[in-house]
């Protein structure tokens, strides 16, 4: 009676490396797309804060002093993997009466706020826009 010793043969070692190497190529070539990803992210996130910024100082203005649009121009320095990128962020922040149209917004008792940000990317620049509606009694304008 013949005794088999136990273990794997060549080919069989050979082929577990080929499908083990097929998995870590196809591995790999996910980390430039997810780094891509990362950092357009990172500008979004930037842009999201500052829209969120100038949102929430538009609506602590009081009321009647709220301007009907203003513009401004970001310069934001950010650091990623010992490489420094600087992007200019625009910012519009407009203003309008959610009344009937005619009606001035100092007269109004709603607010339209739309905060937008738009910075360069590589392809097309990014987008970000937020809105809101602030309503004031018209007692506590009078007052």
């Amino acid at each position: 009676m013949r005794v088999r010793k136990r273990g794997f043969s060549l080919i069989e070692v050979l082929i577990a490396m080929v499908v083990l190497a097929v998995a870590f190529l196809a591995l790999i070539q996910i980390f430039p797309s997810a780094y891509l990803t990362v950092y357009r992210s990172k500008d979004q996130l930037v842009a999201v804060q500052l829209a969120q910024c100038y949102m929430d100082e538009t609506r602590a203005i009081p009321y009647g002093q709220m301007a009907s649009s203003a513009q401004y121009d970001i310069p934001v320095e950010s650091v990623m993997n010992d490489v420094t990128t600087r992007v200019t962020y625009h910012v519009v922040v407009d203003v309008s009466p959610a009344s009937p149209a005619g009606v001035p917004l100092a007269d109004s008792d709603l607010a339209r706020i739309r905060v937008s940000v738009q910075w360069p990317q590589k392809s097309a620049s990014g987008f970000v826009m937020l809105r809101s509606v602030r309503a004031e009694s018209s007692r506590l304008r009078d007052s």
